[in-house]
């Protein structure tokens, strides 16, 4: 159950404490402490099952939705549990900051662009004078290509009907 829970198989390591048996309140304490740890994973959908499942607080799993930006099923989850004031206090707050997110994170995106946007139009022209030039040689390679770094974010792509395996 250990090397489970250390290689990070969180359902093997649940199923080996329920067929130890293992008391109630370990099995439970085993289950929130593998659902911290994908939460700091951000594995969100995981942990948020598992506080669901093992007693946590519905605001708790519903902070660990918003947290991956499953507002849905946050609101799907604060409807059947008729828990109004957790919308207010927490999704409607999550949604809030995930937009100040998205919003910096385009921003970010947008500073990028028209940082490199005037590079690729100087690659073209000096592509026009001389195609030689930009042949990409190995030593020609540092003076054409600027590095571009990309802005980092803590969302992750959510599958969409386009994706997904079926």
């Amino acid at each position: 159950m250990e090397a489970y829970r250390a290689a990070g198989y969180w359902r093997e390591a649940l199923f080996c404490a329920g067929r130890v048996p293992l008391p109630t309140n370990q099995v439970q304490e085993l289950a929130i402490a593998l659902a911290d740890s994908l939460y700091e994973q951000k594995d969100y959908v995981h942990a948020a099952q598992l506080y669901l499942d093992h007693g946590s607080d519905i605001e708790k799993v519903a902070k660990t939705l918003c947290k991956g930006f499953l507002f849905a099923d946050a609101m799907r989850l604060d409807v059947s549990r008729s828990e109004q004031a957790s919308f207010e206090s927490v999704i409607d707050h999550a949604l809030g900051e995930s937009m100040a997110e998205v919003t910096e994170l385009l921003a970010d995106c947008k500073g990028q662009l028209n940082a490199q946007v005037p590079r690729v139009k100087e690659l073209r022209t000096k592509r026009e004078e001389d195609p030689s030039a930009c042949m990409l040689q190995p030593d020609r390679l540092t003076d054409l290509l600027t590095p571009v770094q990309w802005p980092t974010t803590k969302a992750k792509p959510r599958p969409t009907f386009r994706t997904t395996s079926q």
